[in-house]
């Protein structure tokens, strides 16, 4: 169930802080600037890429430097998550573990767990926030930041199936999928 994903997260993010872990997150504004990059320099902009870079300036202004930081699992997607009768038995897939906000870690989960026929689901965010909440609170400062970050998060998605799917390797079924991701930015959430 989203309410035992959100418990599961949350005790990730009481990992004490250890040494080796980057800070980067690596899908976010430093893939985004390297994409916009590498775009300038090949005269090879697209409107995706002008929206990164708009949204980019825009959600570093937005969303606060002091929000609670902590070991992110970065990508908690169903195809990283392994349960049975509704209990997380596994969580897979590592490679964007860093050191970031924890609010913004937990969002990425409802961006992966959260929707439904292109529509955010609110029960199944106040499942997964339930979950999370049992085991640690957000702040008020994590609330009131919870749609810049999930912004950034869809923005992240978007922007490494981009990279992936449009600049790595071009001309697959997954061409387009970077576009499922920027649908959702106009969307009402449920929090």
């Amino acid at each position: 169930s989203l309410y035992d994903l959100g418990k599961v997260q949350a005790n990730l993010h009481k990992v004490p802080i250890c040494d080796g872990i980057s800070s980067t997150f690596s899908i976010g504004y430093v893939l985004w600037q390297r994409i916009i990059d590498d775009a300038k320099k090949n005269n090879t902009t697209t409107p995706f890429i002008e929206l990164l870079q708009t949204e980019m300036v825009a959600l570093k202004e937005s969303i606060p430097d002091d929000l609670p930081r902590g070991i992110i699992h970065g990508d908690l997607y169903p195809d990283n998550v392994i349960g049975v009768e509704g209990e997380v038995r596994a969580i897979l897939d590592f490679e964007e573990i860093c050191i970031e906000s924890l609010a913004m870690d937990l969002v990425t989960t409802f961006v992966g767990f959260g929707w439904e026929e292109g529509l955010p689901d609110s029960e199944l965010w106040h499942s997964l926030l339930a979950g999370y909440e049992s085991v640690r609170p957000l702040s008020d400062a994590e609330r009131a930041a919870l749609p810049d970050l999930h912004r950034y998060s869809v923005l992240a998605v978007a922007a490494w199936r981009y990279w992936q799917f449009v600049i790595k390797i071009p001309g697959t079924e997954h061409t387009n999928r970077y576009v499922e991701m920027v649908e959702r930015l106009d969307k009402a959430l449920p929090f």
